[in-house]
């Protein structure tokens, strides 16, 4: 009987040893699956900050249907161009530009718009969005494009002005007042 018992220990000892072995790969394969799990839960929590971003934007600019989409696809253009944090950031910028800038600038050109505010933006040290805010007034004063406005203010910045920040404040503030004292954009 004693030696049918001894059996039946050695056959543990062999279940131990087996189990004992393959617990690094189940702890990998664990491992593996919170991983699939935690990106999974981050990507749905991007998506979802993108679709709230989306709809303060439809808000935000008044934008329906097709014209939202266009917005939608504008924004993810853009942050494949490098505009923001995450996509939801993207949709925020696009969405401010356009509601800054309104009529004067079409759905389709946003995304293209949000990558160079954000490179000339970038390279004075300023927010895009406070480029596009404070800049706006020589789009509107003056009918520039945006295109020009950027490259006004990229010049002023290589030819000495030292403080792009309150260079775009006096811009903001004293546009009008310029072009009615006669002063071209370039000017001023």
């Amino acid at each position: 009987e004693q030696a049918k018992g001894g059996d039946i220990g050695g056959a543990f000892d062999g279940l131990t040893g087996a189990i004992g072995g393959a617990l690094p790969q189940v702890a990998a394969v664990g491992a593996a699956v919170a991983a699939v799990g935690a990106a999974f839960a981050a990507t749905y929590e991007k998506g979802v900050a993108f679709n709230k971003a989306l709809k303060v934007a439809e808000l935000q600019t008044g934008l329906t249907g097709e014209a939202l989409k266009e917005l939608d696809g504008q924004a993810k253009a853009a942050f494949q161009a490098g505009v923001g944090e995450s996509a939801a950031d993207a949709v925020k910028i696009v969405a401010t530009l356009k509601q800054t800038l309104g009529e004067d600038i079409g759905v389709d050109q946003l995304g293209d718009l949000a990558a160079k505010a954000t490179a000339v933006g970038s390279a004075l040290g300023v927010e895009a969005n406070e480029l596009v805010s404070k800049a706006a007034p020589l789009i509107k004063q003056y009918g520039l494009t945006y295109d020009e406005t950027l490259n006004l203010i990229s010049s002023a910045s290589q030819n000495g002005i030292a403080d792009v920040g309150g260079y775009l404040d006096a811009i903001n503030e004293f546009a009008p007042n310029a072009k009615e004292a006669g002063l071209s954009a370039e000017e001023f």
